[in-house]
């Protein structure tokens, strides 16, 4: 199957007015486009790029507050489906979320940034997300990463979990040096087998980091590289293009994801503590009861967490449904004990049970 992407990389603003200016020329790009294109891609912080503080972030949102219709009217106008790395104020709270927008022009699926730097945490206050992005869209496999989420070996070994054809990573890096971001890139795509997306910002015509909107394809091979150009990138290729490795030499070759699931030992990886052990470990194991429950709060993620840290094999927990159908791990048919609520769980939704406070009661009485 040929799928076939634009990916836009814009100069990057150095002052709000720049800011409206490379917002007013992806929007160019996009609506100029000649030609049918399955998926356009936009970096990170598409609707306030530039934006150096909280404050800038806010005005810049308020001052480009029709871009993402705009968005929307273009793909239904394009019939292109959209992917648009976005600033969004939900609820009072800010998020890093890439906004998958279809042929209709209609939002499909969000994924929240789940890594954040340092700035976005301490400078901007933005929430991290808490799941891996996984969409189907036209029977393709989409998963998501954000910017520097592309340094993290592990969270690409979890989206190798769900087999994408394509990951689409909208970014900034302005501060990476190019040829690192492009073996990264190619390294990810590998291991995963799958096509990395890349959209991000020209840096200067003369400068060696960031910039490199990409497409990297399962084999590791760089096949779009937009350096430090800008303007509106294509790339075709083959959808379910996979490498095969030998398993060993002159033995017969696999597929780069069936190897390491093959001869992969996950209970070597783990900073602390066996973790997954296989069904075969010896008698006899170390089960923690509810978590470390005699040091931390039982059934919370810190007495889980500090279980497989003090080595258990183990852990044991208890179960229920919520009134909504969500479930709750508590040992406990109510809350009464447990928390600074009451009620049986079984009569209570998730928005009231995910809002209690899980450790106030530890270590009194």
């Amino acid at each position: 199957m040929l799928f076939k992407t634009g990916i836009v990389q814009p100069k990057y603003p150095n002052n709000f007015h720049q800011s409206s200016e490379t917002i007013n020329d992806m929007l160019y790009y996009i609506k100029n486009m000649s030609g049918y294109l399955d998926l356009i891609i936009l970096p990170e912080y598409s609707n306030c790029p530039g934006a150096g503080s909280r404050a800038g972030a806010l005005k810049s949102l308020d001052t480009n507050l029709g871009f993402y219709k705009q968005l929307c009217n273009i793909a239904a106008e394009k019939n292109v489906n959209i992917a648009a790395n976005l600033l969004l104020n939900k609820n009072g709270n800010l998020y890093n979320t890439t906004v998958l927008i279809d042929r209709n022009g209609c939002k499909v699926y969000e994924y929240n940034k789940t890594h954040l730097s340092y700035n976005e945490i301490k400078e901007f206050g933005i929430k991290a997300g808490s799941e891996i992005g996984f969409f189907l869209l036209e029977g393709i496999r989409i998963c998501f990463a954000t910017c520097f989420e592309l340094y993290f070996a592990e969270y690409f070994e979890k989206i190798s979990y769900y087999k994408p054809d394509i990951i689409i990573i909208p970014s900034y890096q302005r501060s990476e040096y190019s040829d690192i971001l492009r073996r990264q890139a190619s390294g990810r795509a590998l291991d995963a087998e799958a096509y990395i997306l890349r959209s991000s910002y020209s840096m200067g015509k003369n400068s060696i980091k960031g910039g490199c909107s990409l497409v990297a394809s399962p084999e590791g091979e760089i096949i779009m590289d937009a350096g430090q150009d800008y303007g509106l990138f294509f790339c075709s290729f083959e959808i379910g293009l996979k490498r095969k490795r030998p398993a060993a030499y002159d033995l017969e070759e696999y597929g780069s994801r069936q190897i390491i699931e093959k001869f992969r030992n996950a209970s070597l990886y783990r900073i602390s503590g066996p973790s997954c052990r296989s069904s075969n470990l010896p008698f006899p194991r170390i089960i923690a009861h509810r978590g470390l429950s005699g040091l931390c709060p039982e059934n919370t993620l810190p007495s889980f967490g500090a279980a497989v840290a003090a080595g258990a094999h183990e852990i044991e927990f208890d179960i229920w449904g919520s009134k909504d159908n969500k479930l709750v791990i508590c040992h406990d048919k109510s809350i009464d004990r447990t928390s600074n609520g009451k009620g049986d769980i079984c009569n209570l939704e998730w928005s009231f049970l995910s809002n209690l406070d899980t450790g106030c009661w530890f270590g009194k009485g």
